[in-house]
């Protein structure tokens, strides 16, 4: 009796092809976003971490400072017995011709030894040959084979490079075969070089980056320390990798959020499919009953089929998520560059244990969304399965218990939102109110199809009445699809608003920032890989013709065990003050105390560590932890997990650092942009220096703003396709069933014209109510997104700006969704005889 149930039940599902096909679709969709978002980010940390361990190798410790170390350092060090230490010198630079930026790493051979770095562990028996030539050849370095394949060079070729503005010529003196994925990935956008070579071409001559430092038995971590001077920062390497993940902490979990909002659009998909496959085979179910199939049988052959369906669905969103992570990690990654550290050519990199997860999310999924239909086909009562009118008074009933358990979940969800101030607990509650909101379109479908039946009966008569009223009476049905359609589009909404309103409030923070006539900075790859300029370049800006006034900032980042700290070390003129907004201040002249050793930290670092104004804060300096007390918070729109602002002088005092990141100069009134800017970049060799004015470096931040929401916009429309394609199936379903009805219809002398006209008003009528309640649920929904979401993860208080074409948006997407999906229905019955309809299956 199973097998044939089951056998039947197949034959059933293959005479509707495009329903079933839909539904593997949508959960295709569901997973492909979850797998895809998993191993773009992994992909990314892991890309960074080889990059590292490429530097690095066995070393467990790392010494630096805030603008390189003495090459003295490093031998005091090993005068002193010190003898598992090796110099570094990093830096960026620009291939000509080809818009590649990549590493320079120089290193010692001989102190290489021991520490197992990749390139050690690659040049095998012809190490001692290739050596040799990096230190006795001038300019020249080392690839991987990849990397020389992109530049299109061969063994022994010459190439030009641009560093900070100066051009120079390298030698490719060997080609390093990597002997797995691993090595190739790691070498991928690296240039090894002597480090005499990279201090001359970075312009560190006697100066190193860093010196890695391996601790162990023989070595103790204490030894080292105690020669050690002040002035210098010591890193654990699982510090600077905790630092990075934390750094980015806040931003994956959205992203991980927003793909499983994704899969709970995706659910409402596969329930609707489940539901309408469900309700269309009650008459076999009825019969399967009769002839003794159980209620137990009917339950778990339901369920297989939804697990069979799941499963192939999921193993398809596995194929689909590994190429759609490859798209997500070319924008992540940019977004990556950017905004927060630099990841030299990410590559896929394949976690089993995310492809499982993404599947079995997917299969359980599936098995969630069937189970209750599957409850429902197992208590079909033989007797009365012929009566649509008790399955559609059943849907009545329930719509007022499901409002009554949407107002439940939606007050459990704001009682959360009022109890605890995790960010977790912030996505459940999301949750549970869009869910709840959800809940209440059965009931609120049925008030609206009144309120639309007595208008159109009043302007169409009898035919207006139809649709509204077709909608109310197939409850069971319609009421699955809109709040899947609602909810899709109040997710559309709100991510919407939330991205606009953020770029707002950081454009509006930008431009008050943003005072300067002109910004001056030296050239680099990107933001985190510029050269830094001396304080002194202060005083010959000063006395170009028609500069009025110079300020200036040194950004420093140091790793700490809660992530990168960064400090701003602010030469403010009086101009400058005025740029800076505060939340909450301590004293009342903010700018007296910050001169005399007070600070002032950035509105996230003040969330992010709960740190109010006229609190102590212990900084690591130079000098070791020092106290500073707060005396205000201000606002800022930084990635990251906030910032420390002190006064120049103050920051001088604790750090031996006479670097400045950027100046920015107001000009005399009546000076000429082009004549002073020219003279600015003549101070220094041409190509050098950057100088940019107010307007052109907030069009450059905003665009690292629209990058570094590219993902988020991908993933917002991904998820609309999610639910674009379940409302399609829902509603195609829905008017494929009723073609007995409609046949009725047409035997009662119904035409073509009008047939098509009630189709599509019926459609229309579920987009308009599902575009109309996901207005106030999308304005919900990207509140909590700003007010709560964003302030939680990353501490910024955001001003909501709700932009009426957005919301205009949200209702075109719903109708044209429902339009579209009696487009086929009407053309099919249109072209059918009402005794063909009519005909009993």
């Amino acid at each position: 009796m199973k097998s044939l149930f089951l056998s039947t039940g197949f034959r059933f599902l293959r005479h509707h092809p495009w329903q079933l096909s839909l539904m593997i679709f949508g959960i295709v969709l569901g997973v492909a976003v979850v797998i895809a978002i998993d191993l773009a980010k992994t992909s990314a940390l892991i890309s960074f971490d080889r990059a590292t361990s490429a530097v690095l190798g066995k070393a467990t410790h790392r010494i630096t400072a805030a603008d390189g170390l003495e090459e003295s350092l490093y031998r005091n060090l090993r005068i002193r017995g010190i003898r598992k230490i090796k110099p570094v010198v990093e830096g960026y630079i620009q291939v000509q011709k080809v818009p590649t930026s990549l590493k320079l790493i120089g290193i010692d051979p001989l102190a290489e030894l021991g520490f197992g770095s990749i390139w050690q562990q690659t040049v095998g028996a012809n190490g001692f040959e290739l050596w040799q030539q990096l230190m006795t050849k001038p300019g020249a370095v080392v690839m991987g084979k990849a990397a020389a394949e992109v530049l299109n060079l061969k063994l022994g070729d010459s190439f030009g490079i641009k560093v900070g503005g100066r051009e120079t010529q390298l030698q490719l003196a060997a080609i390093i075969r990597p002997r797995n994925k691993l090595q190739s990935q790691a070498l991928k956008n690296l240039l090894i070089a002597d480090i005499s070579t990279a201090q001359e071409v970075l312009k560190k001559v006697g100066l190193l980056t860093a010196i890695d430092v391996i601790v162990d038995e023989t070595q103790p971590e204490a030894e080292v320390l105690e020669h050690l001077p002040e002035g210098v920062e010591w890193t654990t390497r699982e510090a600077g990798k905790t630092s990075t993940r934390q750094m980015t902490q806040a931003f994956y979990i959205n992203l991980t959020a927003l793909s499983l909002l994704s899969l709970l659009v995706g659910m409402f998909l596969i329930y609707n499919s489940v539901s309408f496959l469900t309700v269309q085979r009650r008459k076999l179910f009825g019969i399967c009953r009769v002839l003794g199939q159980t209620r137990r049988e009917i339950l778990l052959s339901v369920l297989l089929e939804a697990a069979f369906f799941g499963s192939i669905g999921g193993l398809l969103g596995v194929l689909l998520g590994i190429g759609l992570g490859k798209v997500l990690l070319d924008l992540l990654s940019k977004t990556l560059n950017d905004v927060y550290f630099p990841i030299p050519g990410a590559d896929l990199t394949f976690q089993p244990l995310y492809l499982i997860k993404g599947f079995a999310l997917g299969l359980g999924a599936t098995l969630l969304a069937a189970a209750k239909p599957a409850l429902e086909a197992s208590r079909v009562n033989p007797v009365t399965v012929i009566a649509r009118s008790v399955l559609e008074h059943q849907a009545r009933d329930r719509a007022v218990a499901a409002f009554g358990i949407g107002i439940v979940m939606a007050g459990l969800g704001l009682f959360i939102l009022s109890t605890t101030a995790a960010l977790i607990a912030g996505f459940v509650a999301l949750t549970l109110i869009v869910l709840g909101c959800a809940l209440f379109i059965p009931f609120l479908t049925l008030l609206f199809m009144r309120v639309l039946q007595s208008i159109g009966g009043r302007l169409f008569g009898i035919l207006g009445k139809m649709p509204p009223r077709s909608v109310a009476v197939s409850l069971s049905r319609t009421g699955i699809a809109t709040a899947a359609l609602m909810v899709a589009i109040a997710t559309t909404i709100g991510m919407s608003l939330m991205i606009q309103s953020f770029r707002d409030s950081v454009a509006q923070w930008l431009e008050q920032r943003l005072d300067a006539d002109f910004y001056l900075y030296a050239s680099g790859p990107d933001v985190n890989q510029r050269p830094q300029l001396s304080l002194a370049l202060a005083q010959k800006i000063q006395r170009v013709p028609g500069v009025a006034g110079v300020g200036s900032v040194r950004y420093l980042r140091q790793p700490t065990d809660k992530g990168f700290l960064r400090i701003n070390a602010y030469q403010l003129s009086p101009q400058s003050f005025a740029t800076f907004q505060f939340r909450k201040k301590a004293v009342k002249n903010v700018w007296s105390a910050f001169q005399n050793g007070w600070v002032i930290i950035s509105e996230p670092y003040a969330t992010l560590h709960a740190v109010k104004a006229g609190d102590t804060i212990q900084l690591p300096t130079s000098k070791g932890m020092k106290p500073f007390k707060v005396a205000a918070i201000f606002v800022d729109y930084n990635a990251g997990r906030g910032i420390v602002a002190m006064a120049r002088e103050v920051y001088n005092h604790y750090w031996q650092d006479d670097k400045v990141s950027t100046f920015w100069i107001y000009l005399k009134e009546g000076a000429s942009l082009n004549s002073v800017a020219t003279n600015l970049r003549g101070l220094m060799p041409p190509g050098y220096l950057q100088v940019t004015d107010n307007r052109s470096l907030l069009n450059l931040s905003l665009a690292i703003f629209d990058q570094a929401f590219a993902v988020t916009t991908v993933l917002r429309w991904l998820t609309t396709g999610v639910a674009f394609v379940g409302v399609f199936s829902a509603l195609l379903a829905l008017q494929l069933e009723r073609i007995r009805e409609l046949g009725v219809l047409r035997a009662l002398g119904l035409t073509p014209g009008q047939l098509w006209g009630q189709i599509l008003a019926e459609t229309a009528c579920l987009g308009i109510l599902a575009g109309g309640l996901a207005i106030p649920v999308g304005v919900i929904m990207g509140w909590l997104l700003i007010e709560v979401i964003n302030h939680r993860a990353f501490g910024w208080t955001l001003e909501m700006h709700i932009d009426g074409s957005v919301l205009v948006l949200g209702i075109s997407l719903a109708v044209v969704a429902a339009l579209l999906a009696g487009l086929y229905p009407a053309w099919k019955m249109s072209h059918t005889s009402p005794a063909e309809a009519l005909r009993y299956e």
